[in-house]
């Protein structure tokens, strides 16, 4: 007993153009500090809603270290003025993760002025690194 169903939907295809964006309004690629920030932000959401159980499961769903990881999970109790201005591309997110200390302190106004210590004492231009993709 075989049946035959047929499916009939209605499909347009539409052809769009769009236009090009001159390199003057390209974003600027992000820094080793945006992205560390971004990824704490992300671990850390996936820590607390439980869809990994601890960090060793996160350093193995994402291929890393778990010392690597524990140390971009820091980066996400900076305080939120921190936060902002890295991730808005701000002064601070020129500053490398490689001179981020990694014990920072706890309290808000000891980060901002750690940040601020740190941002001082910048000489050298920021560090950029590619985008890779995190696994889901």
């Amino acid at each position: 007993m075989s049946e035959t169903i047929r499916l009939r939907l209605p499909l347009a295809v539409k052809s769009r153009t769009y236009a090009r964006r001159s390199s003057a309004t390209a974003p600027l690629p992000a820094t080793s500090l945006q992205i560390a920030v971004a990824r704490a932000c992300l671990w850390r959401q996936w820590l607390d809603t439980g869809r990994y159980p601890h960090i060793h499961a996160l350093a193995t769903a994402v291929d890393s270290d778990p010392a690597y990881v524990a140390r971009v999970l820091n980066l996400a109790l900076l305080a939120p003025s921190l936060v902002t201005a890295i991730l808005a591309g701000g002064p601070l997110a020129a500053v490398p993760l490689s001179r981020v200390p990694k014990a920072l302190p706890l309290a808000w106004p000891a980060q901002v002025a750690l940040f601020a210590q740190l941002l001082a004492t910048q000489a050298r231009p920021p560090d950029v690194v590619s985008h890779r993709a995190t696994p889901p």
